[in-house]
Order: structure tokens, then C-alpha cells, then sequence
């Protein structure tokens, strides 16, 4: 047996058999933190992330600052300012959606290809919802 933490899926576990060997975790184990330490990407991978830059209100950023999903990419904090370092490919698929959650409570400043990712966002629900009224 290893004697390290490890994560499997459960869906690919096909047989149990229990023994009498023990694991014996440490004491300084935190399952969360193990977790996202296996998710999240390392300081090397980080130069290849695209800055991102917002405005707001405090109250915003103290939510937005505190949530998972964008906590590890947080590089720099004001009371009015944040900046984030994120994948693309997590800019363009999953960051528009989180960020209509905050309304006006924010302003993108950078990239500009994030800005008109929100506008394709936003259209495509404005059509949906629009479409939905006529039915």
C-alpha cells in the first residue's frame, strides 16, 4: 500500500476488499486543500495566464476575492481594484456566466476580448428569454 493521500473517482472504483492495514493520516491533512492542490495550477503554468482587471464595490470584492472559483487567481486587492490571472479557455467558457451574478456591482477593465465575451453572454440570454415570451 502507498503510504501517501491519494484521489480516485468513484465511479472507476470496481472492487473493495477490506483488510486490516491502516492509513494513518497526518495530522496536518486537510482533504481541501489537498483537493485543490491537485486542481490548481502551479506558479510555471501561472505566466501563461491573461490578466484580468476589475472595478467595484468593496462588498463585491470581498465575495468575489473570497469565492473558490476565482480565489487562486487572485494577484493583487484594493478596497475598489482587483486583479485576477486566469486560463483563456476558463475566461471564455465559465468566467462570463459567474461574473453576470454581480451586475453593475462590477466593471471590467481588461481584456477587451472578456468585455465583448459578456456582450455574446448577455445577447444569447437576452434572445433566449425574448423567445421564451413569444410561446
Amino acid at each position: 500500500m502507498r503510504k501517501e493521500a491519494r484521489s480516485f473517482r468513484i465511479d472507476w472504483i470496481q472492487m473493495l476488499t477490506a483488510t486490516d492495514e491502516r492509513f494513518e493520516r497526518p495530522a496536518d491533512f486537510s482533504a481541501p486543500r489537498f483537493l485543490l492542490s491537485s486542481l490548481l495550477p502551479d506558479s510555471a503554468e501561472m505566466d501563461t495566464f491573461i490578466s484580468i482587471q476589475i472595478d467595484g464595490s468593496e462588498p463585491a470584492f470581498d465575495d468575489l476575492s473570497g469565492h473558490c472559483f476565482l480565489a487562486h487567481g487572485l494577484v493583487e486587492r484594493s478596497q475598489f481594484e482587483a486583479h485576477f490571472k486566469l486560463e483563456e479557455d476558463t475566461i471564455l467558457h465559465q468566467l462570463p456566466y459567474f461574473l453576470l451574478n454581480y451586475g453593475g456591482k462590477i466593471q471590467l477593465k481588461e481584456p477587451q476580448f472578456l468585455k465583448q465575451r459578456m456582450v455574446e453572454v448577455t445577447m444569447n440570454l437576452y434572445k433566449y428569454y425574448e423567445a421564451q415570451l413569444l410561446h
